[in-house]
């Protein structure tokens, strides 16, 4: 299901470009309506244009809060024919006069979207109306159109219940040209982002590596989901039938380009999380008498404070209020992943694991093997990670070089120890790809280290990619908030942001996002930077721009697309620009696509 279905009809405003003239206000007047705005309170969906039934891609919900306020949903209106918006939940000013109810919303500081309904008929299920659209942009009026809708009124809503882990098939009455055949699994998280799982050659479940964005919303029964997978944005839509007895079923009404139409259907599963599995075992750090190796399915509580632990290779565990620090006394790192591993934060619980040994990080994955971090079903759980002396919080150290670091919930803080990043790697030593894809995010560097990616002298780090989530990322002196550390020799490589919330601040003489600054044999670089989706602000030392290379930094080409929602870039004092090359430094081809929304200061 993961494809756009090229043959849908694009959806306007209104769910169509039909204008509707034969039936106006002077050709059919109405009464008005007894007790209109206590009526109208509630959630609404579309259930029929113009006589026919709405197709599922074309809907739009309204919830009625007050006779002054109300939310509006739309998976897919367009403003312009280069203008598509994604309603999510926008607020709308409410106006009732007689029978006629109108909305108001500024779904961005350019354009104002107001709904006329003439109602006709109400009563506790549906309501009949004329509904006249006007959409305009800057002032000038783009598209008004007029159409006789009928709104059903919507008693549930899903966006609590499909949060959580789901498998099934689809079907249709269109038979085997639009059915795959294939089982899909979705992991529908609460912060509005989902996790898309294909299977390996081995018949494993795992995350499409290719998907950079996965975001959806629910509002009553309309699921609307958008993704983008090899640079290319996709969006689908569908009604939530039911979720009842760990079942869900799904319909769509779909339309082709020839007007005809057909339904499509999904019934899925919940599949139980990792940590509700059968030969889970809780197990109490305070109770060890000696070092624990963490197998599949362990949930961790409790405080330890002498005793090594680690997770065996290939193995999730949970983390439930635990605490896991120590002294120098012990030759070890807080947690040490003896290969691939995954950590689940549990919902509402606060868990803090700082290294044993001056020389180990928080968390330690070795090279060539990947730690994902993640929240359980409702993102609560919290973490906070450092070093207890040279290590980073979640990576390496300045003795032992890490490998990939995925993110994709909870709450972390990551903090780095002397001339290591607070993710990433340490002095001298190497880190391999770090990825973000949800949760909140707060990483701080220390002694010439990044927030996010490498640390100092000769320390790098591979790819940098941000599709999700709230980011804060500081570097210290001469380390790029997100990218390079300080000093001769430091590198990162290409930087990529295409969603979520970032703010990354430099060190002096070092770049917000790009590399770190001050090298005197061997310049320290960062590869290309691509920011194509997201709101991104940030904020260069001195002598260093917002978004580039620190001072006698290096870093390959900068590009923003107008896909942005927002990029402000500071430069630092006495620096040339705020995206580009810093004081002596040398910066690709900077490339910023008309209409981007960038701020320079």
């Amino acid at each position: 299901m993961q494809k756009i279905m090229h043959w849908m009809l694009a959806a306007i405003l209104i769910c169509g470009s039909t204008a509707f003239t034969a039936c106006t206000n002077e050709d059919n007047p109405v009464t008005p309506t007894d007790n209109l705005a206590e009526k109208i309170i509630g959630k609404w969906i579309f259930a029929e244009r113009n006589g026919e039934a709405t197709p599922t891609n074309k809907k739009r919900v309204f919830t009625f809060l007050s006779n002054t306020k109300a939310i509006v949903s739309a998976a897919h209106t367009m403003v312009t024919p280069e203008d598509t918006k994604w309603l999510d939940h926008i607020e709308a000013d409410v106006a009732i006069s007689d029978n006629t109810v109108t909305l108001t919303m500024h779904p961005d500081e350019h354009t104002t979207m107001v709904d006329e309904f003439n109602i006709t008929a109400i009563d506790d299920a549906e309501f009949t109306a004329i509904l006249k659209v006007t959409v305009t942009v800057d002032g000038t009026v783009e598209s008004s159109t007029e159409n006789n809708i009928i709104l059903s009124k919507l008693d549930t809503d899903y966006s609590e219940d499909i949060i959580g882990l789901w498998r099934g098939y689809v079907t249709s009455e269109e038979g085997s040209e639009f059915d795959d055949g294939e089982e899909h699994q979705w992991e529908y998280k609460a912060d509005g982002t989902y996790v898309y799982y294909i299977q390996d050659e081995d018949g494993n479940w795992i995350a499409n590596p290719g998907q950079t964005l996965s975001v959806y919303f629910v509002d009553g029964t309309l699921l609307a989901t958008r993704w983008v997978n090899g640079g290319i944005e996709s969006r689908e839509w569908w009604e939530i039938e039911s979720i009842k007895g760990g079942v869900m079923k799904w319909k769509a009404l779909r339309q082709k380009e020839d007007g005809t139409t057909y339904v499509a259907t999904f019934a899925m599963l919940r599949v139980k999380e990792e940590f509700e599995q059968s030969d889970k075992q809780v197990i109490d750090l305070s109770k060890l008498t000696g070092d624990y190796k963490a197998q599949n399915g362990d949930i961790l509580t409790g405080t330890n404070t002498r005793y090594k632990i680690s997770i065996t290779a290939c193995a999730t565990v949970t983390l439930a209020n635990a605490t896991i620090e120590g002294t120098n006394d012990y030759d070890y790192a807080g947690i040490t992943c003896d290969g691939d591993a995954t950590i689940i934060l549990k919902d509402g619980t606060t868990n803090v694991v700082r290294g044993f040994y001056e020389d180990y990080p928080g968390i330690f994955i070795p090279e060539g093997q990947t730690l994902t971090i993640k929240g359980e079903k409702l993102g609560t759980g919290s973490l906070n990670a450092s070093s207890n002396g040279y290590g980073a919080g979640i990576g390496g150290s300045d003795i032992r070089s890490c490998g990939n670091i995925v993110i994709q919930g909870g709450n972390i803080t990551a903090s780095g120890g002397n001339w290591s990043a607070g993710i990433g790697s340490g002095n001298g030593t190497t880190c391999g790809n770090i990825t973000i894809s949800g949760g909140t995010v707060t990483a701080t560097g220390s002694g010439e280290a990044a927030g996010i990616g490498s640390g100092n002298g000769y320390g790098s780090c591979g790819d940098i990619t941000i599709s999700g989530g709230t980011v804060t990322a500081t570097g210290s002196r001469c380390a790029a908030g997100i990218g390079g550390g300080g000093g001769d020799g430091t590198n990162c490589g290409n930087i990529t942001i295409s969603g979520g919330i970032v703010t990354a601040t430099g060190g002096e003489y070092a770049a917000g996002i790009g590399s770190g600054g001050e090298g005197t044999d061997t310049r320290p670089q960062c590869g290309n930077i691509t920011i194509s989706g997201g709101t991104v602000t940030a904020t260069g030392g001195g002598e260093a721009p917002g978004i580039g290379t620190g001072y006698r930094g290096i870093c390959g080409d900068i590009t923003i697309t107008s896909k942005v929602t927002k990029v402000t870039a500071t430069k630092g004092e006495d620096a040339h620009e705020s995206i580009g090359a810093g004081f002596d430094g040398t910066c690709g081809t900077v490339t910023i696509e008309k209409g981007a929304n960038v701020i320079r200061n």
